[in-house]
Parts: C-alpha cells; sequence; structure tokens
C-alpha cells in the first residue's frame, strides 16, 4: 500500500498549500547566505585588529581591551562595532 491510496496522506496537487519548487531560488538563497557568513567574518577580523591598539589609543576611543575581547566574541549576526559603540556610551570610561 502505498501513501498516494492511503485516506490520510494529504493530496499536495490540489492542496492549497502545494509549492513549486524552484531550485534557483534554493540556489540563490544558499548563494546569499554563504557570502553574507563571509562578509561577517571579514568584519570581524578587521574588527579583532583592535586588540592590538596600545591601551592609551584604547582610552581615548573610550573602551578597553576587555571591551574590544567582549565584542569581538559575540555572534557574527550581530555587528560588534555597533554594540562596542553602544556599550561604550552606556558605560563611558572618560570622564
Amino acid at each position: 500500500m502505498t501513501l498516494s491510496h492511503c485516506s490520510a496522506a494529504p493530496d499536495l496537487a490540489t492542496s492549497s498549500q502545494a509549492r513549486t519548487f524552484d531550485p534557483r531560488t534554493v540556489f540563490s538563497n544558499i548563494v546569499g547566505f554563504v557570502a553574507d557568513r563571509i562578509h561577517h567574518r571579514f568584519q570581524r577580523k578587521a574588527f579583532r585588529k583592535m586588540l592590538a591598539f596600545d591601551d592609551r589609543i584604547l582610552k581615548d576611543i573610550g573602551v578597553t581591551r576587555g571591551d574590544v575581547y567582549w565584542a569581538s566574541e559575540l555572534p557574527l549576526e550581530i555587528n560588534a562595532g555597533e554594540e562596542l559603540r553602544l556599550y561604550s556610551k552606556r558605560y563611558p570610561r572618560n570622564g
């Protein structure tokens, strides 16, 4: 007995939920996702260069090495630079 003969199996051909499968859309979504991840990783790598800055430079920016390290460990989907900027405004280091 196959599913097409089973009364409990939905008829997807006539169902309002039937969707057409377009491999180009799937491929485009995958390529977009991979491109975004690569872009985020390059941005994060550049951001981590701040860890090499002298402590005086970081202080002038208004952050500490620990702040930069914290932001650099955030998930890639989160803009580390923006989060660090917001954090430094919320908790200012320069009196």
